[in-house]
């Protein structure tokens, strides 16, 4: 948003000049023109909700500290246009993975995370315990042992990681997203053996920092110069925990590996692959998911720190309709009686 809103109202506009007819005109030149920067697509229906409500945030603020009479966006009803709320709902459509997607998508990324070194395996495991799991990737970064209740297999999810404008030395945890985002997340067998694996190989990795420590001479210690010791279980291998950032980055970097990004990775070798990978990608593939094995909406929203069904209901509704095509298919299959009916 920093970058995005100085886009619509510069930063040198006089604030006596910022009129309602001024807010508008830009607004409709705004929701017209701009792009995303890096791909040169319009801007998405939630971007540009979120820099109308940033505005109406930023004048009254003005207004609470007497520096405005009244805020400018008072008078307004700024609307995003019709044709990018149609384009966001399409893309929401199709912004999980369906079957042997998740194979294919896997299958890559267990080949990169074992064939590079295993600084990047932590993205593997990350990954599976997404899709296994519906976290958000905030309260996977914020997850620690303590939040592991290896009796009954299951996770306590009670708070999110701050990590966005802060140095990795900075990064704190905070509440989660909504009350009904504090969760108790039961986990199957491959998400324990997962956060098992997580602990030994921080605890491998922290012992080793621990004894290059006692040399700090040696060449072996300069490429740990900046090791923190955290108690986060998805960590990498300097001890940052995972963030938005470094999932988005890893999974859609171009230049940093030879074949591209990860989706360009599985195109080169699944050219039916058509899907943009993100971390929410896997949040909502879980819920498709649960959604084909019959569970109800109540408890998918529970299981995943739903507050609003929109999201929810959105995917529900999308698998659900896709499977009464497969079932219409299936019923065509049975003919009992039709050769008493051909005449």
């Amino acid at each position: 948003m920093a970058t995005v809103i100085p886009r619509m109202i510069s930063d040198d506009i006089l604030l006596t000049l910022i009129s309602p007819l001024y807010i508008q005109e830009r607004w409709n030149e705004f929701t017209r023109g701009e792009k995303v920067l890096q791909t040169g697509e319009p801007l998405s229906s939630s971007t540009l909700s979120k820099v109308r409500n940033i505005l109406k945030q930023i004048f009254g603020f003005g207004v609470i500290n007497e520096i405005l009479e009244a805020s400018p966006m008072k008078y307004l009803n700024l609307k995003v246009p019709k044709e990018r709320l149609e384009m966001t709902y399409e893309k929401k459509r199709f912004k999980f993975l369906e079957g042997e997607e998740i194979d294919w998508m896997l299958e890559v990324l267990y080949e990169i995370t074992t064939r590079e070194n295993s600084r990047v395996e932590f993205y593997f495991d990350s990954a599976v315990f997404l899709l296994h799991t519906g976290l958000r990737i905030g309260e996977l970064g914020a997850l620690t042992v303590d939040d592991v209740d290896f009796e009954n297999n299951c996770i306590y999810v009670r708070k999110n990681l701050i990590s966005q404008g802060l140095k990795k030395e900075e990064f704190q945890t905070g509440g989660t997203k909504t009350l009904s985002s504090n969760r108790t997340v039961v986990l199957n067998p491959i998400c324990m053996e997962i956060i098992k694996r997580r602990i030994e190989k921080n605890q491998e990795r922290q012992e080793y920092v621990n004894i290059m420590m006692l040399d700090k001479d040696s060449s072996y210690w300069y490429p740990l110069k900046g090791f923190i010791f955290t108690d986060y279980l998805f960590q990498n291998h300097m001890g940052t925990p995972i963030t938005p950032n470094l999932f988005t980055g890893f999974f859609n970097n171009k230049t940093s590996r030879k074949g591209g990004s990860i989706d360009d990775m599985i195109r080169e070798r699944y050219p039916k692959f058509t899907k943009h990978i993100t971390s929410h990608v896997f949040r909502y593939t879980h819920i498709s998911m649960l959604a084909e094995r019959g569970w109800q909406l109540k408890e998918i929203m529970d299981r995943v720190g739903h507050k609003d069904s929109k999201t929810t209901l959105e995917i529900y509704q999308q698998v659900t309709k896709d499977m009464r095509k497969n079932q219409e298919e299936d019923l065509k299959k049975i003919t009992f009686g039709s050769k008493f009916l051909e005449d």
